[in-house]
């Protein structure tokens, strides 16, 4: 789980280096502002760009240097600014992006930055990064630099208005022509009130409240932080393992949602404890492309007598999200879960953040708790044919099947022949499902989610050429992303572990999630290294 956090030192260094490159070129910043450009002489800038290539050469030649204006929403002295610096660089070819300021009661309208983006992109055909923005998320007595500018400030000053104003912001540089929109820095978030010391604005332009708090702008960064901007290239993935299980952890029964350009991939990660025993819990990773990954963040109890994990899959219901879980106590180190093992759902507004766990009475509203019987791998699925109607997939006795309207109040319908880690997908006018017989991955077929027959494929995908899955190769949850134009297909993702890792831990197999797609559910592909 470590892993190395190299890139504050990089900016350290690359922080210091400027600083000397500005004390040898005798072109500081001015005290009030930090600009290089003072009453129109270039000169400065001017130097710090030619030491400044140099510089960049000798470190990775791939760094692009920035050139800051404040001019967000004026395109004129952007150009004059511009033209200015170009004409006076003896390196001239060097690789550059534009960053610009942009406070709405300073710089002006959205529109009007929307408009100097698009001019500015097709101008200067260079990337633009919004490395300076602000709003109040609670009433301030900003500075006003135009006359009217209160007709910029629309957002409500709270932090549902902070955070529709950095939704809108980020939304207008992603669409800037020739995906010249890169970037939006947010200024000095972390500037809450402190006694003793003046904070910018008192603290109203910071995205935390007074106790530290992060507001729901911070939401906004996390959600778009990895859209992509094309087509996902498959030909870039080059190992089919995403996350691989050792000694420590293993990584199984993956579940997985795509919302707003982002993959949210859901799992057990069960940890080796001390004592030989584990803890099973529910973690997530979050990716655009499929090939960087999101450091694992825990949502569920390190609690043996709980054990929340095996997540079936992710719906969107009464304008939530659900997560379908289950409990698997091994109190006493039992390799696997007891009788006690029961399956819950819970509710969030952003994927990231889910509420107490609500037990699923599958069995019907009125059967105790106890008498519910060992049950765990759910899946729920909307029925195609009724409207509001839900199914619940779980393992007992083969795989059982409840419906639902409410997700509360249940009616028990019976089991099919199927292994464990259940789920069901629609491909046209018939219902596909997965599950996990003793290894591979078994696919029955059924023209209604209530009935099916004898399994009609099993998937082995690449496990005689895969060392770390020949132990046992399983839990496959699938993913229908095929009408979306920047996937195109079925995504799987599924674990495997090794012999070895089944050998030494029996319950967690130091297992490893991995991921393959197909354009038919039947033939599939994966990355050609393992």
């Amino acid at each position: 789980m470590a892993r190395e956090c190299t890139e504050p030192m990089n900016l350290l260094r690359r922080t210091f280096a400027v600083l000397m490159l500005t004390a040898v070129c005798e072109a500081m910043p001015s005290q009030h502002d930090g600009e290089f450009l003072v009453g129109g002489d270039i000169s400065a800038l001017t130097r710090i760009e030619q030491a400044g290539g140099v510089f960049r050469d000798a470190g990775d030649p791939g760094d692009a240097i920035e050139i800051m204006s404040r001019y967000g929403c004026n395109c004129f002295r952007l150009r004059l600014f511009v033209n200015l610096t170009n004409k006076n660089l003896v390196v001239n070819d060097l690789a550059y992006i534009i960053g610009l300021s942009y406070y709405p009661w300073w710089h002006g309208s959205m529109e009007d930055l929307r408009e100097n983006l698009s001019k500015t992109a097709a101008t200067f055909d260079k990337d633009i990064f919004i490395v300076e923005t602000a709003y109040p998320h609670r009433s301030a007595r900003v500075s006003k630099a135009q006359e009217g500018a209160d007709k910029n400030m629309r957002w409500p000053m709270t932090p549902a208005g902070q955070e529709a104003f950095l939704r809108e912001l980020i939304t207008t540089v992603r669409e800037t022509s020739g995906d010249r929109g890169i970037g939006v820095l947010w200024w000095y978030p972390e500037s809450i009130p402190v006694k003793g010391l003046r904070i910018w604005y008192g603290g109203a332009n910071a995205m935390f409240d007074s106790e530290g708090n992060a507001l729901p702008s911070m939401n906004a960064f996390q959600e778009v932080a990895h859209k992509p901007k094309a087509k996902i290239d498959f030909s870039q993935l080059t190992s089919p393992i995403i996350f691989r299980g050792d000694q420590k952890y293993g990584f199984r029964d993956p579940a997985v949602v795509y919302h707003d350009g982002v993959f949210y991939l859901y799992f057990t990660l069960s940890e080796t404890a001390a004592d030989g025993g584990y803890y099973n819990m529910t973690a997530y990773s979050a990716s655009s492309d499929l090939i960087h990954w999101t450091f694992p963040e825990i949502i569920t109890p390190r609690d043996r007598n709980l054990n929340h994990s095996s997540p079936g899959n992710i719906i969107r219901f009464d304008g939530k999200w659900i997560i379908c879980l289950q409990t698997y106590p091994t109190p006493n180190m039992e390799t696997f879960g007891t009788s006690d093992s029961r399956i819950w759902i819970r509710r969030s507004d952003d994927l990231k953040n889910w509420s107490e766990p609500e037990l699923l009475r599958v069995k019907g509203s009125n059967v105790p708790r106890e008498d519910m019987g060992r049950m765990i791998d759910p899946y729920l699925l909307a029925d195609a044919q009724e409207e509001s109607k839900w199914w619940c997939f779980y393992k007992q006795n083969g795989a059982s099947m409840s419906y639902s309207y409410d997700l509360k109040n249940w009616t028990y319908v019976g089991r099919a022949s199927a292994g464990e880690n259940v789920t069901v997908i629609r491909r046209d006018s018939e219902y596909v499902m997965f599950h996990s017989p003793a290894n591979g991955i078994g696919i029955k077929r059924s023209k209604e989610p209530a009935s099916w027959g004898q399994d009609v494929q099993l998937l082995t995908l690449g496990q005689k050429q895969w060392p770390w899955a020949q132990g046992r190769m399983t839990a496959a949850t699938v993913i229908d992303l095929t009408e979306e134009p920047s996937v195109g297909k079925y995504i799987m993702f599924f674990h495997g572990s090794s012999k070895e890792g089944l050998k030494a831990h029996r319950a967690h197999g130091r297992a490893s999630l991995a991921i393959a797609w197909s354009d038919d559910l039947i033939n599939w592909t994966w990355p050609g290294n393992y």
